[in-house]
């Protein structure tokens, strides 16, 4: 993440406020803390101490709503939303300079390859779940 994180300097961000904010941006509902650190595989504090940063950056705002106990809900603002796009430019400069040198045949393998490890991961998880569950 080092590198994406030299990349994303200059907008401000690192790549896990990143992915973050975009967790965020794509959520069907408001999010709360605890559903974005599931999303995340990350520690309800390590989430909180995230958008406690943004929050104090003006990227995202943390709201309570009544009747919902003690969950805290995250929603970007505007100026989330335009760090959410300058990011996305910067990014989409970044991956055309590097597909210049990599053929359709291998964006294609790379692609394929990733979609793999990615399924692996997300099986390891429900096996990891169900693990979890059974009775001991």
């Amino acid at each position: 993440m080092r590198v994406a994180d030299r990349v994303l300097d200059p907008v401000g961000l690192t790549a896990s406020r990143l992915m973050l904010l975009k967790r965020i941006e794509h959520a069907e509902h408001r999010p709360t803390v605890s559903w974005l650190s599931e999303q995340l595989s990350l520690s309800t504090q390590a989430v909180s101490r995230m958008v406690a940063a943004l929050e104090d950056d003006g990227l995202v705002a943390r709201l309570t709503r009544a009747g919902s106990g003690r969950s805290v809900f995250v929603e970007l603002t505007s100026r989330g939303r335009a760090s959410l796009d300058r990011a996305s430019a910067v990014l989409a400069t970044v991956s055309s300079l590097i597909r210049t040198d990599i053929d359709d045949h291998d964006q294609r393998a790379i692609e394929s390859i990733l979609d793999r490890i990615l399924d692996s991961l997300h099986n390891a998880e429900s096996q990891s779940t169900q693990a979890e569950a059974l009775p001991t």
